[in-house]
């Protein structure tokens, strides 16, 4: 757990020094969001992460908190989905915006974004 706090830690420093996409740094971010979804008992501190903030604020202000979001996330099958979709975005090139601060990644089954926002990268809610 503590290589994995390390990991995130060093990589948001690395992400908020070049705040640009980077084929290396797509990569080190989707290596880091598959470890945390890849334990269920991880999706809340998944969604604390890589939410975008105004997504967060909305969906736990909507709720009954963060915990249930995650039962929820984890119950329904949406973390499973989404670690599929993780997946098959790690072989596609995405399509990064002029300002090098969002990436969509186009697979067969729908198109991921992800956002970077005051040096730190977000999964998009699409």
């Amino acid at each position: 757990m503590r290589i994995l706090v390390l990991a995130l830690l060093s990589f948001a420093f690395f992400q908020a020094q070049s705040a640009e996409f980077t084929k290396e740094s797509a990569k080190a971010e989707f290596d880091a969001m598959l470890a945390l979804l890849g334990d269920p008992a991880k999706s809340k501190a998944f969604i604390e992460r890589y939410a975008e903030p105004k997504d967060l604020a909305m969906i736990t202000g909507d709720h009954d908190g963060l915990d249930a979001i995650a039962k929820s996330f984890n119950d329904d099958g949406k973390r499973d989905d989404l670690m599929k979709t993780l997946k098959a975005m790690k072989d596609v090139e995405p399509v990064v915006n002029e300002e090098k601060h969002e990436m969509v990644f186009k697979t067969d089954t729908r198109d991921t974004t992800i956002v970077l926002i005051d040096g730190t990268w977000y999964l998009r809610n699409n």
